[in-house]
């Protein structure tokens, strides 16, 4: 007997974003590229996430890329920020662009 949907009962559904910065996320552990999101991408907050997430920021103009740490982030903004509304506040010190930057979290790389 089939399901509505042809899922069977028991199996698991893949969620994946639609297109690369959509707005939907699988409301647990997305992986794609090596990112991995706590729920839904615009409800992480900093306290959100582990020892073993790190923050990686990219410049939209020079591409430039920087790894912070959301600990050191939750001290300054606090444990109940959300790391979408510190995307209006990157600012590349490199060439010092605050327009369009992105942000993406991922696993400490191992060394």
């Amino acid at each position: 007997m089939s399901m509505r949907g042809g899922l069977r009962p028991g199996a698991a559904a893949a969620v994946v974003p639609l297109a690369p910065g959509a707005a939907f996320w699988n409301l647990f552990h997305v992986k794609q590229n090596e990112n991995i999101y706590p729920g839904p991408r615009y409800a992480v907050r900093l306290g959100d996430l582990r020892a073993w997430h790190v923050l990686v920021v990219s410049c939209f103009a020079c591409r430039h890329r920087a790894e912070l740490r959301p600990e050191r982030l939750a001290q300054r903004f606090g444990p109940q920020t959300f790391v979408v509304a510190l995307e209006k506040r990157l600012r590349c010190k490199r060439c010092g662009n605050r327009l369009h930057n992105s942000w993406a979290v991922e696993r400490v790389r191992r060394d």
